[in-house]
Formats: structure tokens, C-alpha cells, sequence
């Protein structure tokens, strides 16, 4: 079974939408670890999402993360 971030699933809980925004290091100079910490920040917010049936998820991203 997956493991589920707690505060995470209390938060969301009760959401009608989660807006992820968030990244580790969002700026131009991010390392690739930092990028690839961003990535996994974003696939727990999805899969807690889906978890506690939040019906929509919107995920933002920059262009930066191309540019590696």
C-alpha cells in the first residue's frame, strides 16, 4: 500500500480543487536533483489527491523545467 503524507490527507481532505504550485527550487540555476525533488513534490500532491477523491487537480509549471 502507498504510503500517503498525513497532513497532506487531512488537508485535502475536504478540497474542492488543489492549485499546486510549488517547487523546490524554482528558479533557473535549479540543480537536477532539486527538479527531479519537484517532480516528486507534485506526483504526492496528485496521488493524495485522488486518494480523497479531490474532483479537480491544477498543476502550473514554467517553461524552466524544459530548459535543462
Amino acid at each position: 500500500m502507498m504510503h500517503l503524507e498525513t497532513a497532506w490527507v487531512e488537508t485535502f481532505r475536504e478540497a474542492d480543487a488543489v492549485v499546486h504550485l510549488a517547487a523546490d527550487h524554482p528558479f533557473p540555476e535549479a540543480s537536477w536533483q532539486q527538479c527531479a525533488n519537484s517532480m516528486d513534490i507534485t506526483f504526492n500532491a496528485m496521488n493524495v489527491a485522488v486518494a480523497v477523491g479531490v474532483p479537480r487537480f491544477v498543476f502550473a509549471s514554467s517553461n524552466h523545467c524544459m530548459g535543462k
